[in-house]
């Protein structure tokens, strides 16, 4: 469509005039037939009439938008979708378009603008027009065709744990109401545990989340903080148990949508508030999924960290995550101190023998302990004995020390020494938390104002946890001097969860 445009044209022309000359009559012709003699007149140059002349100009009207009106983000491999493009103004000449895509094996588009979905993964399909260079792009996700989605459980015990603010999250084999059968505990108010999975995925897909829990209260907010793949995910603040509040109740809710990708996922929950008891985790997805079964840590622990010589003791092991504690472990030591059979171990001479765990797994995982071996009978020092600063002894258990939850808290013992040596110190303290063995997590321990590297002793626990029961043992070599020795154990921080029987010199 053009517009025409009417020009108005003045021209100059030269008329032939009408001319009279003196007392004669007008004629239109330059010869007069009635006379016998001609007159010849010169016309000016100078003398015009305008004449008028019609002419027309096109104007072409260009295009000055072109928008994708098509709300679609997604298609499914196979599909197609026609883009619905708008060019403005609409009277515009030329409203040829291209399309283009930025990755054809994804998805192609036609000339006609018909876009067909060939693999999975996302698209930016873009428009152009021919004239003006106008464009506007959509993107979009293609995704697996429709299938019939799984749900898939991965319970508890498959995850890898770390301990909060209350120690570890504990695991119960018995929970007649939990699936399997099984839980984890210690869950509730334990600020900044975390529940860990590792999940191989053989396609790129989404996935509905849910856990399973049991609460103490009926309603629940800001429970979890959610990250996959390293990324931060919205999850619901909000929790309300359709049944009685009961740590047995166990209720699946939703946390969020998620993205897979191919190969492994890491998905972590980290505890901010009260979450109760802990069951499992629920994907449903229409991906084929499956639980990464390698060993992400090994732990290793002896029934008795110090032997005499001739006497034996029965190495033991924790695997993460623990479905895989079927896992064989080979244990080999250092020095002739000690010998190994399988997992026993006969103390051979006096001295420090360095065990070694490990899982003969892709990536050979590895923990380490001590044995301490002397004929020394050792020497007990009772804690409510000692200097006591900001802690007290128990009055329903007169024969441990508590308040390790006051600030500053500390029990001070002085051992006098008849030489300078080195030997082993033993303590005797409560684990309230089951399987907390992290010694890091109860005492700071100094002797003579130095501050001991508690890596480098060892932590055994045996009998069920409890405040009133020394069922945690602690192993460490010391240097003594001669005379006066002040050996110091104090709380590690203001949520320290023991009480303190006493410490043994050998």
């Amino acid at each position: 469509m053009k517009k025409k445009i009417i020009l108005i044209l003045a021209a100059c022309s030269i008329l032939p005039l009408a001319l009279t000359s003196c007392g004669g009559t007008s004629s239109t012709s330059s010869s007069l037939a009635s006379t016998s003699s001609e007159t010849t007149v010169s016309v000016p140059s100078s003398a015009t009439t305008p004449v008028t002349s019609i002419s027309s100009v096109d104007e072409v009207i260009h295009v000055e938008s072109v928008k994708i009106n098509n709300q679609e983000v997604s298609l499914k491999v196979g599909e197609t979708l026609t883009l619905n493009v708008e060019v403005l103004p609409e009277n515009a000449d030329d409203k040829t378009l291209t399309y283009s895509s930025s990755n054809n094996e994804i998805a192609e588009v036609s000339d006609k603008g018909i876009v067909t979905a060939k693999k999975i993964g996302e698209v930016t399909i873009n428009v152009k027009s021919v004239d003006g260079g106008k464009s506007d792009e959509i993107k979009l996700t293609i995704e697996n065709p429709d299938q019939e989605k799984s749900n898939y459980y991965f319970e508890g015990e498959d995850a890898v744990l770390t301990s909060g603010s209350m120690g570890n999250i504990s695991f119960n084999n018995s929970d007649a109401n939990a699936r399997n059968g099984t839980s984890l505990g210690n869950v509730n108010l334990n600020n900044g545990a975390t529940i860990t999975y590792s999940v191989k995925s053989k396609t790129a897909s989404k996935a509905s989340m849910y856990v399973s829990l049991a609460f103490g209260t009926k309603t629940n907010d800001n429970i979890f903080t959610l990250k996959v793949n390293d990324k931060d995910i919205d999850i619901t603040s909000h929790f309300e148990a359709s049944k009685d509040a009961n740590w047995a109740n166990y209720e699946e809710y939703f946390l969020a949508d998620i993205d897979l990708i191919v190969g492994t996922n890491t998905i972590t929950l980290t505890v901010t508030g009260t979450t109760g008891n802990y069951d499992y985790m629920k994907l449903v997805t229409d991906a084929e999924i499956e639980m990464q079964n390698t060993v992400s840590e090994l732990n290793i622990s002896t029934s008795c960290e110090i032997l005499k010589v001739g006497e034996t003791a029965t190495l033991s092991k924790t695997v993460i995550p623990s479905s895989l504690s079927s896992t064989e472990v080979v244990y080999t030591s250092d020095s002739s101190i000690v010998q190994i059979e399988g997992n026993v171990v006969t103390a051979k001479e006096e001295g420090v023998a360095l065990i070694t765990g490990t899982v003969q797994d892709e990536g050979k995982v590895t923990s380490q302990i001590k044995i301490f071996v002397s004929n020394a009978t050792p020497t007990k020092y009772e804690a409510e004995e000692a200097l006591l600063t900001n802690c007290n002894i128990e009055s329903a258990a007169p024969d441990f020390v508590g308040g390790f939850q006051n600030p500053g808290a500390k029990v001070t013992f002085n051992i006098n020494s008849s030489s300078e040596r080195t030997t082993f110190m033993r303590v005797y303290t409560a684990v309230v938390l089951a399987g907390n063995t992290d010694i890091n997590s109860y005492y700071d321990i100094f002797v003579n104002s130095s501050e001991l590297d508690l890596s480098n002793g060892t932590f055994s626990t045996t009998g069920n946890p409890g405040w009133n029961t020394h069922t945690g043992f602690y192993t460490i070599e010391v240097d003594l001097k001669e005379g006066n020795n002040e050996i110091v154990l104090a709380a590690a921080s203001v949520d320290t969860k023991t009480n303190l029987d006493g410490i043994a010199l050998y």
